[in-house]
């Protein structure tokens, strides 16, 4: 099996790993949040420096999430065709919509609780509620539709595409962990899976030995001498 032209563009050369390290940072980050996480004590959590810092890296899984999320439907967008392209755009929606809660939760957060320890039980405004429940609408919907696009371009088996299908649905609720987790583990498992059909096709390729390069100097080198002057 030889790689396509399109799988030859820089980006989709680096798709299995971007997927890999994508999963792989999503699923660790959240782990360590589930770790490090006292639900009797919200306060005394997000002052955490521990959770605090998997806060941080499970935020910066959602910008890597998207490179990966780039790097395949470059890798495949043919097959996929239009229905791809819209699953592509509904996830990178979702994740940016999604990622930037977590920045915030990350970052503004725990300073915020420390200083206002009441935001945590006082009511939540409407535009609060919709920007918070449209994220996580929006960050499932996305990898839904992602995952049901790439079904139909057969690129990858179709278990690890279903996979990231059930895990975006569980994804609704991303932003408590540990449900990101499955998420990430079926993204890396997509990576996982490109970087093995990748190093086998480049197996599979043929290569020239030192007598066909030889070979063909030789015949070039005769035909010169023929060319009519």
């Amino acid at each position: 099996m030889s790689r396509s032209p399109q799988q030859e563009l820089p980006l989709a050369r680096v798709a299995g790993g971007a997927a890999v390290v994508a999963g792989a940072l999503f699923a660790v980050a959240q782990l360590g949040q589930l770790a490090t996480l006292d639900r009797a004590d919200i306060v005394a959590t997000m002052a955490d420096p521990l959770f605090q810092a998997f806060s941080i890296a499970y935020a910066t899984g959602f910008v890597a999430l998207v490179i990966a999320l780039a790097a395949i439907h470059v890798r495949q967008a043919r097959a996929a065709g239009v229905f791809g392209l819209v699953g592509f755009g509904a996830a990178v929606l979702g994740t940016m919509s999604l990622g930037a809660d977590m920045w915030f939760e990350a970052f503004a957060s725990p300073w915020l609780v420390s200083a206002v320890p009441a935001l945590l039980t006082i009511e939540k405004a409407p535009i609060w509620q919709v920007g918070y429940m449209s994220s996580y609408l929006l960050f499932a919907l996305g990898w839904i539709l992602f995952g049901l696009s790439n079904l139909r371009s057969r690129a990858v088996p179709t278990a690890l595409w279903a996979a990231v299908v059930l895990s975006g649905a569980i994804g609704y609720f991303a932003a408590q962990p540990p449900f990101g987790v499955p998420l990430g583990l079926a993204v890396a498992a997509v990576g996982v899976w490109l970087i093995r059909t990748d190093s086998a096709a480049d197996q599979r390729r043929p290569s020239r030995s030192v007598a066909d390069v030889a070979g063909d100097d030789l015949r070039s080198a005769v035909g010169e001498r023929d060319r009519p002057r």
